[in-house]
């Protein structure tokens, strides 16, 4: 685990644009201070919002995104089982708490069945990029409504 100083070191103090993985931990009992993971980090392009599970990456589960605080001043990337049936909740929730937010896919859009492991399925991907779409929709919709007169 690098600490802040270890990854300003790395990059020339900062020269060099890196991302720092944040792993969410899966249980909800467990507290995770992401303002304060981001404030540490202040440097880094981005956070990388992944779930907390043995090893590294690759693993497909997704952390409750409705524990994460309600403002982060950070750019955001959600990451960890994403697939086309929840990007679109996933991005309507964690968007609206960041500077900007991007999002991060591999099993999700894996071909079914074993031994396809890595394996992209073209159907899939397009799902994905569908629901993608509808989240910034929905989010420029939801921009744009008229204020009550009151």
């Amino acid at each position: 685990e690098e600490t802040p100083a270890d990854c300003l070191e790395a990059t020339g103090g900062g020269a060099r644009p890196f991302l720092r993985a944040a792993r969410i931990p899966l249980d909800d009992t467990q507290p995770f201070d992401l303002v304060k993971f981001a404030s540490d980090y202040e440097h880094a392009q981005a956070i990388l919002l992944d779930a907390h599970v043995e090893g590294y990456g690759g693993a497909g589960k997704a952390f409750n995104w409705s524990r994460l605080p309600p403002s982060v001043n950070a750019h955001l990337v959600l990451s960890g089982g994403l697939t086309p049936a929840n990007v679109t909740d996933g991005i309507v929730q964690v968007r609206p708490r960041c500077k900007s937010l991007a999002v991060d896919v591999s099993s999700g859009v894996e071909l079914d069945g074993p031994g396809n492991k890595g394996l992209k399925d073209a159907g899939k991907i397009n799902r994905f990029v569908a629901a993608v779409r509808a989240a910034d929709r929905q989010l420029a919709e939801n921009l744009h409504v008229p204020l009550s007169a009151t």
